[in-house]
Parts: C-alpha cells; structure tokens; sequence
C-alpha cells in the first residue's frame, strides 16, 4: 500500500460515467485533466439479457465507492495495474 509523506495511506479516485452521458464524461475528463490521483472512465460493462441475482448487502461504514449525478466515485487506496491517466 503506498502512503504518504506522513505515513497515512494514499488513495487515487476513479469517477466511472455511464455509457450514455457522454457530455458529463467530456466535462469531467477535462475538470479533472490536472489532478493527478483522479480517473474519469466510460462504463464499459454490458447488461446481461438475464436478470442478475440479488446482491448481499454489505455495510461498510467507511463506502469506498459513492454514487451521485449518475456517476459512481471509487476510491482506492493503492493503484491497480492496468489503469492509466491519458
């Protein structure tokens, strides 16, 4: 886990916008061009055709991911191969 100059934890954000607000995607990617722990990402995934089984409720006093505007906000404490800025 990568920390700080003070030993806390670092964290990186990735905001992931839905496939169909492709203006809310431009407006944060360039918002957000500068800073340099955050990630604006299209959510790529594909609705299945069968309906998913119902997920187990977790509470977490401290979420790691937030929705709101339609957009989900992650936030991760290390970053994760394969996730680039650009």
């Amino acid at each position: 886990m990568a920390a700080g100059s003070n030993g806390a934890p670092t964290h990186r954000y990735v905001v992931v916008v839905p496939r169909h607000a492709p203006d809310t995607l431009a407006y944060l990617t360039k918002s957000f061009k500068d800073v340099p722990d955050v990630e604006v990402v299209l959510d790529r995934r594909q609705r299945s055709a069968t309906p998913a089984p119902l997920p187990v409720e977790r509470r977490d006093r401290h979420p790691s991911a937030v929705e709101a505007f339609g957009c989900t906000l992650v936030r991760l404490l290390h970053r994760m191969p394969g996730l680039r800025k650009g």
